[in-house]
């Protein structure tokens, strides 16, 4: 059977990728943004977005044109193309300008009208030259990205600063949202992060004086997946496990090398880290497994599934050409597994539930390897023993634990955004009066058919 990996064949959506630089669930934005100068540019936490900063001496703002900010660098395993870029300026006005390149995990590029190039000092492209060529980027084998931004104050006095608040990419991608989860997440982030200790106390002793053990050469009941040694002690001579004399672990060969000789006739006791096999509904009657332990995940739940509505619908628009695509009532959903474990002896039952248990404590979150997106995960239930009276050689233990929050585009269509408003007043226009502030202001109710689309910010008023 072919072993397709982190590759998925599934479904092709177009995904938006979205930027936020408050902090979120699984970034922190004070430390993952990469910032060229920290004297000319900063975050300001008290409306998230990125500013240059003002030098306290002249009280204005920086003049120079290479001051860039960084995205963090994302890996969406399931992207096979960029398609649109938009940001989310703060403010816009005059004497504030803003460039981009897109950085590939080791250089960045941008578009020197013919192509996309590793750019030097003072290259720089629009957001409309961006998205003129985006498509064209060369996403592909690494699937690895960032947005660099470059923020200019260009009026007179330097008194105008740009700011960012958000940033957000259209991909494609090839992708089942739950089996990503899965298969491709879920599974592969417990078998790396679940590893327990055991012990191996069956080696019978030596006739000779020993420096090395051939780990391979001794067959252990239980079939553990050993990925590491950690300890060796004598068991005759040091009962209290008092001294170590583990040196080093060949996972190659099985070889233990020691750091001082085990007597002749004296026994060693192992102690080794293993990984517990990891499985999904194996059977639809009963829990089959070739090694133990084992962690298996069951009972799939989707207790929570709901739609954002209507006023959260996700959009994304290149504001150059008014061309926009529309994620129609993107879902969100919670999934929950009953999670059994496994075991062959009391003892590995404990250490391993320990090891469940500090899991969830460590890693409140998920990491989608399909979107590079983060979702947390609750434990819901205590844990529970399920051992048979009778049966000495097989223990079993189950909980159940959710993933929050999976967001699930499943459908977007094409839109034209609306780029302008003009307002052409041909008659007197009334207005409401501010008793308090005095002055009065417009109230302008847009509405289209094919629902609400983003917009900037420009009008115009005749």
């Amino acid at each position: 059977m072919i072993n397709m990996g982190l590759t998925s064949v599934a479904e092709v959506y177009r995904y938006i990728k979205q930027f936020h630089f408050n902090p979120g669930f699984g970034h922190d934005a004070f430390t993952e943004l990469t910032f060229s100068d920290l004297d000319k540019i900063r975050l300001d936490p008290k409306d998230w977005s990125v500013k240059l900063k003002i030098d306290q001496t002249t009280k204005k703002f920086p003049a120079d044109t290479d001051i860039w900010f960084r995205t963090w660098t994302t890996n969406p395993l399931a992207c096979r193309q960029l398609l649109m870029l938009e940001t989310f300026p703060e403010i816009q006005e005059e004497g504030g300008e803003i460039y981009f390149r897109i950085y590939d995990g080791t250089d960045d590029y941008w578009w020197d009208g013919g192509a996309w190039a590793v750019a030097g000092a003072g290259e720089w492209n629009t957001e409309g030259e961006i998205n003129a060529n985006i498509d064209t980027f060369p996403i592909l084998p690494n699937r690895t990205f960032a947005i660099t931004i470059n923020l200019r104050s260009v009026d007179s006095r330097n008194e105008i600063t740009p700011r960012i608040k958000e940033i957000r990419v259209l991909m494609e991608v090839h992708i089942d949202f739950l089996e990503d989860i899965v298969f491709r997440s879920l599974m592969p982030f417990i078998e790396s992060e679940i590893t327990a200790v055991g012990n191996f106390a069956a080696i019978p002793a030596f006739p000779a004086d020993v420096a090395s053990i051939d780990l391979s050469q001794y067959r252990i009941n239980t079939p553990y997946n050993i990925t590491d040694v950690e300890r060796v002690y004598d068991l005759t001579a040091d009962i209290e496990l008092l001294n170590n004399l583990f040196d080093s672990y060949d996972s190659g060969t099985g070889i233990i090398t020691l750091n001082a000789a085990l007597p002749a006739g004296n026994r060693p006791l192992v102690v080794f880290r293993y990984s517990p096999e990891v499985a999904y509904i194996t059977h639809q009657d009963y829990v089959e497994v070739h090694k133990l332990p084992a962690l298996i995940l069951q009972k799939l739940d989707v207790p929570v599934a709901q739609a954002y509505g209507r006023v959260a619908r996700e959009g994304i628009v290149d504001k150059s050409t008014g061309a926009a695509v529309v994620v129609e009532d993107p879902f969100r959903v919670s999934i929950e597994f009953r999670l059994h474990g496994l075991t062959a002896s009391a003892v590995d039952q404990l250490r391993l539930i320990s090891k469940v248990i500090d899991f969830f404590e460590r890693n409140v979150f998920l990491r989608s390897t399909g979107l590079d997106e983060f979702y947390r995960m609750y434990l819901e239930k205590e844990f529970r023993d399920l051992t048979t009276p009778g049966r000495a050689d097989e223990r079993v233990f189950w909980t159940r634990f959710s993933i929050q929050n999976i967001r699930l585009p499943l459908v977007s269509t094409d839109a034209t955004a609306v780029t302008k408003v003009k307002m052409v007043f041909k008659e007197p226009v009334g207005a409401h009066e501010d008793p308090v502030k005095g002055g009065s202001r417009i109230v302008v109710n847009l509405h289209t058919d094919g629902g609400p689309v983003q917009w900037t910010r420009t009008f115009e008023t005749e």
